[in-house]
């Protein structure tokens, strides 16, 4: 099994306070994307990490684990859809692959569920955050019938946590929308809108995250919180 974390973003809400890609800021004594990496490896899943924006800081963050790096070398004209074609060699033959926001803090917890899941297409998501969250789901029955940060409150079901699972059965079909997606230029979608776009033909559940510990990191707000929850300050 193989994970991809988006690492590449520059991060511009947070930009004017950091001086290095939010993904490797503090997370209790680890780091955002160390911990994950240390997760996966745990169990046995093999980190593949997209980086761009300031890439060495990455690759010193990850220094002496075993991480196979990719480079998006055009991370400020192009969205994640961008950082995941430049790993797309990933996208093949595992039971299944997990693909990822590398500022996203989470835990064992959360990757049992999601392994756990039924479904050939898994996103976790949070239904306690969603009316003040941030790209959301409208779901019937778990199935995700539409994903937009612009849905209205009262239509709102789930907020995404920006990780999902993907299983072989399926990777053909995602493949194929990558590269036409790709080869139609839309370099501004993220990586999960090669699903998002496509639900009629990639149905996609939701894995309920509620009252689990998970944060995505955004803006500087968002990383004190995090490390504060973690230092045991909250």
């Amino acid at each position: 099994m193989k994970a991809i974390l988006m690492a590449a973003g520059v991060g511009s809400r947070i930009g004017n306070h950091i001086d290095q890609p939010k993904s490797t800021l503090p997370a209790g004594n680890s780091t955002i994307i160390g911990h994950t990496v240390d997760m996966l490896m745990k169990n046995g899943i093999d980190a593949h990490v997209v980086t761009g924006f300031m890439y060495e800081c990455i690759h010193d963050t990850l220094k002496g684990r075993k991480v196979t790096f990719h480079h998006n070398p055009f991370y400020k004209v192009t969205n994640s859809i961008a950082s995941l074609w430049f790993a797309r060699d990933v996208l093949f033959d595992d039971e299944c692959i997990l693909m990822m926001d590398a500022d996203v803090y989470w835990g064992q917890d959360l990757l049992d569920l999601l392994l756990a899941s039924e479904h050939d297409i898994a996103f976790l998501a949070d239904p306690l955050t969603a009316a003040k969250g941030d790209l959301c789901f409208r779901t019937e029955n778990g199935r995700i019938m539409e994903a937009s940060k612009t849905i209205p409150p009262e239509h709102r079901n789930y907020e995404s946590a920006g990780v999902a699972k993907v299983r072989n059965s399926v990777l053909p079909a995602f493949r194929k929308y990558l590269e036409e997606m790709i080869l139609a230029e839309d370099y501004g979608s993220w990586w999960q809108q090669v699903i998002y776009k496509h639900l009629d033909v990639l149905p996609a559940y939701v894995v309920d995250i509620r009252k689990r510990f998970w944060a995505e990191v955004d803006c500087i707000e968002d990383h004190h919180k995090l490390q504060n929850s973690l230092l045991g300050k909250e």
